[in-house]
């Protein structure tokens, strides 16, 4: 209610400038400070968005056989998250290139207008007996496969798909240590969900506030990186991190 009343106000204190001929400075401040504030609205709600959706979305299935481990390959990876995607409200497209190198980016948008991105750049694959082609082919699919998870902020539930799989780790301790860190997430899911919109919101001292409440074993826990599945992004992380040492700096001064 908060966010459509001051979107409202904005609509109103451009209305009234418009009808009292402010100069073209005014306006285009007025017009400025609204385009800010739905920018921070649509992130907010993009950001809420993804959390519900990192909640809900069903564990992923390790079907496809490789050397030694299982992994999920990208018709699993759509068919498991495509209903709660539409959801939450959220949608993703691909973009590629073959400038200086196979370049494959993943956009996941949601429908207030936010959008967040994963970029990652290779070359073609050319192992087994692969054409030209083919080889391409196969690094587009491993890198829009491994651009979407990350995104999302899944891929703990895919670890190290493609032979990046540690071979002294078994897949069913990681499959053990992944429903271990999604049931700490739904746990403290209300606190997670708040620590992000704070840091949307530029408010870092509250979102360190929520932070320190989890306890040293949760935070612990949860300090997995982005590319590993971690539900923090990385600008979340800095902003906590940079946090913390402000407060340390304090209680040394």
């Amino acid at each position: 209610m908060s966010n459509e009343l001051t979107i409202n106000t904005a609509d109103k204190l451009l209305e009234i400038a418009v009808n009292k001929d402010a100069d073209i400075e005014k306006l285009e401040r007025l017009m400025v400070m609204q385009e800010k504030h739905m920018a921070k609205v649509a992130q907010q709600e993009f950001n809420a968005a993804l959390s519900k959706f990192q909640k809900e979305c069903p564990v992923i299935k390790k079907t496809k056989e490789g050397y030694n481990y299982k992994y999920a390959d990208m018709d699993v990876i759509v068919q498991t998250i495509k209903d709660t995607l539409f959801e939450c409200g959220l949608s993703y497209r691909f973009e590629q290139s073959l400038d200086n190198g196979i370049r494959v980016k993943c956009i996941v948008s949601h429908t207030g207008g936010h959008s967040e991105s994963s970029k990652m750049i290779g070359s073609a694959d050319t192992t087994g007996s692969k054409n030209a082609i083919q080889s391409i082919g196969s690094a587009v699919t491993y890198m829009k496969r491994y651009t979407l998870i990350d995104v999302l902020g899944l891929a703990s539930s895919d670890e190290d798909v493609d032979g990046r799989q540690p071979n002294d780790i078994p897949p069913d301790v990681l499959y053990g240590m992944l429903l271990k860190y999604n049931a700490l997430v739904k746990e403290h899911f209300d606190a997670i969900v708040d620590i992000k919109t704070s840091i949307a919101n530029d408010d870092a001292a509250h979102a360190f506030i929520q932070w320190k409440e989890l306890g040293h074993e949760v935070q612990k826990s949860l300090w997995l990186a982005p590319s590993k599945g971690g539900i923090f992004t990385t600008k979340e992380r800095e902003a906590l991190q940079a946090t913390h040492k402000a407060k340390q700096m304090e209680k040394v001064t």
